[in-house]
């Protein structure tokens, strides 16, 4: 079963530079990367999408399609997909006042219109977010991704799509046997 809508980021949006960020590292099995389309496995209470968003737009007039495809019984037309995607492709972000103070500086002035479109991608979960500010602590983003993949592997859900494994980010669970809530494990 699959659903799709359309998301209109907020102008300017270049969606090949803001997702190149997880084409970077072989070992990126999240946030995957193909031409012109982006794919990620997303959770929602504990049910999984496998989202495909493909650019169909062009920076000034941004249109991203979604497809998502569900696994067993999913409510795919939750809003909650759509927001997770909004937030992980920063697609709200509005630029116009970054761009009006890099007009104002020598360096930037000459950089940003390289890059114009470019929106910084985000974590769809806290949890996530520092997992992997641990990671990439002291060492190389390239190392950080293997070790990324190996904890996905290990502890992330995982199904198969078109003959392609795809992998949620493990999520956290608190144990509730415990008195203190302290003792935190992936599921």
């Amino acid at each position: 079963m699959s659903w799709c809508f359309t998301l209109t980021p907020t102008p300017p949006y270049a969606f090949d530079l803001t997702v190149h960020r997880f084409a970077r590292f072989k070992d990126e099995i999240v946030d995957r990367v193909i031409p012109h389309q982006y794919q990620r496995l997303l959770s929602v209470d504990g049910k999984l999408a496998l989202a495909t968003v493909t650019d169909e737009g062009k920076p000034q007039r941004p249109s991203l399609r979604v497809e998502l495809q569900g696994k067993g019984k999913v409510d795919l037309d939750r809003p909650e997909f759509a927001t997770q995607l909004r937030h992980i492709l920063c697609t709200d972000l509005n630029l116009k006042p970054f761009y009006r103070l890099t007009r104002k500086d020598d360096l930037l002035g000459t950089i940003a219109p390289h890059f114009h479109g470019l929106k910084l991608v985000q974590s769809p979960t806290v949890f996530e977010t520092l997992v992997m500010a641990v990671l990439s602590q002291q060492v190389n983003l390239t190392f950080a991704y293997s070790i990324k993949k190996e904890l996905v592997e290990a502890f992330g859900e995982a199904w198969q799509v078109n003959g392609e494994v795809h992998y949620a980010f493990p999520h956290l669970t608190v144990s509730p046997n415990r008195k203190k809530q302290t003792c935190c494990d992936f599921v």
